[in-house]
């Protein structure tokens, strides 16, 4: 079984779970291959923007818990406006990609924005 783990390095846990993840299914025999997925929309980005969440949430942690509640809302990604698919859209046509030639059984998201890519590539 050939499985691509999405993960994003917002934060340390989501890494965390995909490298507990890629273990696991490796020692069963499963080919597992690891991206960041803010890399297929941001390209250069993701270290940035993980950078930058570290320092909210360690240095004001009120504004974080705040900023956190509202994008847990559920109506948050729900959102269907042109500007959110077409940032969605972005990452999508190259995970479309990478999907085709790795010839990947298997997503597996850590994040809920690889998801939200997938489902876009999915639509």
């Amino acid at each position: 079984m050939r499985t691509l783990i999405l993960t994003s390095k917002i934060g340390g846990g989501h890494n965390s779970c995909a490298q507990a993840i890629r273990e696991v299914m490796t020692k069963n025999g499963a080919y597992c291959t690891e991206r960041e997925a803010l890399a297929l929309i941001l390209r250069r980005l993701p270290r940035k923007v993980s950078a930058l969440h570290t320092g909210v949430y360690r240095s004001v942690p009120a504004l974080f818990r705040v900023w956190y509640r509202h994008m847990e809302h559920p109506t948050v990604f729900v959102c269907k406006s042109q500007w959110v698919r077409r940032f969605f859209r972005k990452g999508a046509e190259r995970l479309y990609a990478i999907t085709i030639e790795g010839r990947y059984d298997v997503i597996i998201c850590t994040h809920v924005i690889p998801a939200l890519i997938v489902t876009e590539m999915l639509e």
